[in-house]
């Protein structure tokens, strides 16, 4: 499967399970400093901006922590994760690949 900016817009906006795992795949993308200090330092072209690096890391934090996000950080997440959605597009398709090495 293909995945599109549009596919993955859908299932921001329509599923829960999916705005999380996007989340923190993108945080995964952070650097090892990024992720300690909340933030974004270097301009690499992955990871969250320098605005959304400090709530969406801290959402992704809390849930490899606590294993939930309530409904209010979920609000958050599904409004600040679609301009996202071409970089996850990208990861889901990397990760297809090398999948079917």
């Amino acid at each position: 499967m293909y995945y599109t900016k549009e596919f993955i817009v859908d299932k921001l906006t329509s599923s829960d399970r999916w705005l999380i795992r996007g989340v923190c795949a993108i945080a995964l993308r952070q650097t090892e400093d990024e992720l300690e200090s909340l933030s974004t330092s270097h301009h690499n072209g992955v990871g969250f901006n320098k605005v959304d690096a400090p709530i969406l890391t801290g959402f992704a934090i809390q849930f490899k922590q606590d294993g939930y996000l309530n409904l209010n950080q979920l609000s958050v997440a599904r409004n600040r994760m679609l301009k996202y959605a071409s970089q996850l597009a990208r990861i889901a398709n990397d990760n297809t690949r090398e999948a079917h090495r």
